[in-house]
């Protein structure tokens, strides 16, 4: 397929980039028209596609519904009395975004576009970055398929569109500094800073920074970074500390989702014991009940984040899980200081080590490996695990969760979730191990052939 569309070469060189645009456009507005059609508001119902739908997929699997209810608890009882499981700043910008927009409608669209923004920003440094990484070596026939994995993929424009996540806007955060580090350390860092405000996956940039072989501007982006993620998480912790630290103590006692540990607990036929805070089943009904908390992960009802919590009991798995990616991310820069890896490829093995290894994973998390796996391997090897990761997600939700019959959905589920983990693995170890990776991939190739031919 790969030498199949680096053959395709239609266009001048002058019209490429605006080709590239137009396509991410013009498939991101065909299948996000039906949902900035206007909808009736009522309470309980939601929007898909322009109609109304019941209340049930309000309360079970409805991202923006969920967050419309934060929104109302923010709204009563206010701003800083509320805390969500995401950092605090995230909180915030929430309820500024959903007061400024009014109604329910105007909410739902002006979520999107700042999702929807975010992700096309991503599509235009995307370009930029293969460019620049190889545009010396190789012609635009052969570097347009890796454009095209994110301009046109269906992982971004799924959850920019259909589940409303708010993970596209960090991916542009997190993107955007890789593409100043270079140049301004200082902007590089705010981005960054701003981005782990959000979610604490863009904070690995600090570590893989200072790690990196890249020289340029170290000492200005730690420290700038520091004084940025002060000033973003400061004023906020001195305002209500208890709210500030609940989403931390929260996440350190959530139950294993998606994750090898999670397989292990449901395997043992354990079922997660709800005791307060009260958690809000936005899971889907997947018989046995007791796999149903371990397959999607679960969140906190809106209805609790004006109690503050304390610290959690993380149990095993979870106390296994922080010990676990202590030990592979620490592993991981000790290799990497001999290695002398670059920015982005150290970046891409430190996340997907914490991907790896972590409790607990979501289908949304590959939005932030996707932009930087062209940068990091060959164009044909990079442009497959691209299509095999993202035919894997498919295949782990929906399609084992909603359309193979029950008992089978779960053992699809989890083998698929199996063979994510090893693409995720080659992910962490390629950059690490470098053209001894490379050599030690086709020795396992060979043998792998052999063994088939034998078989046969």
């Amino acid at each position: 397929m790969y030498r199949f569309l680096t053959g395709l070469k239609y266009l001048k060189i002058n019209q490429e980039f605006t080709f590239y645009i137009i396509s991410a456009v013009a498939m991101r507005l065909v299948i996000s028209i039906p949902f900035l059609l206007p909808a009736p508001a009522q309470p309980g119902i939601t929007r898909l596609f322009g109609i109304t739908i019941p209340v049930y997929y309000t309360q079970h699997g409805t991202y923006f519904a969920w967050l419309l209810e934060i929104f109302d608890e923010e709204s009563r009882y206010g701003i800083f009395k509320v805390w969500t499981p995401y950092p605090p700043l995230y909180s915030f910008l929430l309820y500024s975004l959903f007061k400024f927009a009014g109604s329910v409608n105007t909410q739902w669209t002006s979520w999107y576009l700042v999702n929807a923004l975010s992700d096309f920003g991503t599509a235009i440094l995307v370009w930029k970055l293969i460019y620049n990484t190889h545009g010396k070596t190789l012609h635009f026939n052969k570097i347009a398929p890796l454009a095209y994995l994110y301009s046109i993929s269906p992982l971004p424009i799924f959850f920019t569109v259909t589940a409303s996540v708010y993970d596209p806007t960090v991916v542009f955060l997190c993107i955007l500094s890789l593409y100043l580090a270079n140049k301004k350390a200082i902007l590089s860092s705010l981005a960054a800073a701003f981005g782990a405000s959000l979610k604490l996956f863009p904070i690995l940039l600090f570590p893989a920074y200072l790690l990196s072989r890249d020289r340029h501007g170290k000492l200005r982006f730690a420290v700038s970074f520091v004084l940025f993620l002060l000033c973003f998480n400061l004023p906020l912790y001195f305002v209500n500390p208890s709210n500030f630290m609940s989403p931390f103590f929260w996440q350190a006692g959530r139950p294993p989702w998606s994750s090898v540990y999670a397989l292990v607990l449901g395997g043992f036929g354990r079922t997660y014991l709800v005791r307060s805070p009260l958690y809000a089943d936005l899971s889907p009904p997947v018989p046995p009940v007791n796999w149903d908390y371990y397959l999607v992960g679960i969140v906190p009802s809106p209805q609790v984040f004006v109690n503050p919590i304390g610290p959690q009991d993380t149990g095993l798995y979870n106390r296994l899980a922080e010990i676990v990616v202590g030990v592979a991310l620490g592993g991981s820069a000790l290799v990497s200081i001999k290695r002398r890896l670059d920015l982005t490829s150290l970046f891409v093995a430190l996340l997907s080590a914490t991907f790896i290894t972590s409790s607990g994973w979501s289908p949304e998390f590959f939005l932030y490996l996707l932009p930087f796996i062209p940068l990091i391997l060959k164009p044909e090897r990079a442009f497959y695990v691209c299509l095999v990761m993202q035919f894997l997600l498919l295949i782990e939700f929906p399609v084992s969760v909603y359309l193979v019959p029950a008992p089978f959905n779960t053992r699809v589920f989890w083998v698929t979730v199996l063979i994510q983990d090893l693409f995720l693995a080659y992910l962490w170890l390629a950059p690490l191990a470098g053209a001894r990776g490379s050599r030690s991939i086709r020795r396992i190739r060979e043998i792998v052939v052999r063994f088939f031919v034998l078989v046969r």
